[in-house]
């Protein structure tokens, strides 16, 4: 089946970012954040991780809306 497919495409989650507890209350976030990458930004709901270090940022690959962030890249997390 095809990404594209209307079957695929209801069981996908839809766009998120992952965060540390403690970098969500750092920052002051909440349930979105503003995400920039490479010159671009998007607001994008926030999923909070235990497993997620503090200063790492969870982007899942793949998703529409999700922009790419190669390992290493630089992203700024802010509040909306």
């Amino acid at each position: 089946m095809s990404a594209r497919a209307d079957v695929i495409r209801q069981r996908a989650p839809k766009a998120y970012v992952a965060l540390s507890q403690a970098d969500a209350q750092r920052l002051g976030v909440k349930d979105r954040a503003r995400i920039t990458l490479g010159g671009a930004s998007v607001d994008l709901p926030v999923r909070l991780s235990d497993s997620l270090p503090a200063g790492a940022v969870g982007l899942p690959v793949g998703l529409k809306g999700v922009p790419f962030a190669a390992p290493g890249s630089a992203v700024t997390v802010g509040a909306i």
